[in-house]
């Protein structure tokens, strides 16, 4: 009696089983790369992982945040983008890439790590190995992937000039005396709150960013006139920045300066007596006074 194959194979002409086993190689090797990638997570959103170490791969910078499809449309050339995309590998955690605007906004915006840069040297994204050395100029679109460039802030989704904070003025009424940051008459030292002078010198005044955060002031007076009393009205505060002033502030005022708000946190000033400052005036007879003023800025 003639035994049964149990091998299905067997049922099959010489001439066909070739392509049979083919085609179970190539189905079983492309579930493998499937599972692969679920696991490793390469080229998907999130993946950190690297399929070559097993561990994680380093980020470049803070570029852990997907760019905008803002960004996608704003640096588009003839309907391209380049980009430096974040691949799976320790070795080589970054691949340039030049992808059509579509690509860009509907994929590589949905890709955490993914920025925007550019091969040409007179651009401030020129960045052809993808280290981190690009950003963001004045009027474009700005998110957490890159940063704005050199005196430029994040406002109002746009990289914008960043406002200085160039002088602090105390003014109290009517008694008319006063105290402003640059040395003559009357005269603000602002320190910081190591007790460093931030406005040293004749004639200088303060050169502070006023970006998102919050700055602390010690102050001290000088020089003012001797026509105070016990009844005089507590002094307010103005604040002299590039983007423009704001007079009258007292603690909990709220203003708006180059698209942030700038809130006086916490403000006092009072007559502490004739007290010695670095201001090279002479003889110091006039009456002083000492204060602090924390500014927070935050983002609208």
């Amino acid at each position: 009696m003639t035994a049964v194959s149990q091998n299905p194979l067997h049922r099959i002409p010489m001439h066909a089983r070739n392509s049979v086993t083919f085609a179970r190689t190539i189905t079983l090797l492309s579930v493998a790369g499937l599972v692969l990638l679920g696991i490793a997570g390469c080229g998907m959103p999130g993946a950190t992982s690297d399929p070559e170490t097993g561990t994680s791969s380093p980020e470049m910078g803070t570029s852990t945040a997907a760019l905008s499809t803002d960004q996608c449309s704003f640096f588009a050339v003839n309907g391209k983008v380049d980009l430096c995309h974040k691949t799976c590998s320790s070795k080589h955690p970054y691949s340039r890439i030049r992808v059509s605007e579509n690509a860009c906004r509907n994929a590589h915006a949905k890709h955490p790590g993914d920025y925007v840069t550019s091969t040409d040297p007179n651009s401030s994204l020129f960045d052809p190995k993808c280290k981190g050395g690009g950003c963001v100029p004045q009027g474009a679109p700005c998110d957490a992937s890159l940063p704005c460039c050199d005196g430029l802030t994040c406002a109002s989704g746009a990289c914008t000039p960043a406002c200085t904070l160039t002088d602090l003025e105390l003014l109290a009424l009517p008694n008319g005396w006063k105290a402003t940051g640059t040395c003559g008459q009357f005269k603000l030292f602002v320190y910081d709150t190591s007790n460093n002078l931030l406005n040293p010198g004749v004639g200088t005044g303060l050169s502070i960013p006023l970006v998102p955060g919050a700055y602390a002031f010690n102050l001290q007076g000088d020089g003012f006139d001797n026509n105070g009393g016990s009844g005089e009205v507590p002094p307010t505060l103005t604040l002299f920045t590039s983007c423009g002033n704001a007079v009258d502030l007292v603690q909990g005022s709220s203003v708006s300066i180059g698209g942030f708000a700038v809130t006086v946190t916490s403000f006092s000033a009072a007559r502490d007596g004739d007290t010695v400052s670095p201001c090279a005036e002479g003889p110091n007879g006039a009456d002083d006074i000492a204060g602090s003023v924390v500014l927070t800025v935050t983002a609208p």
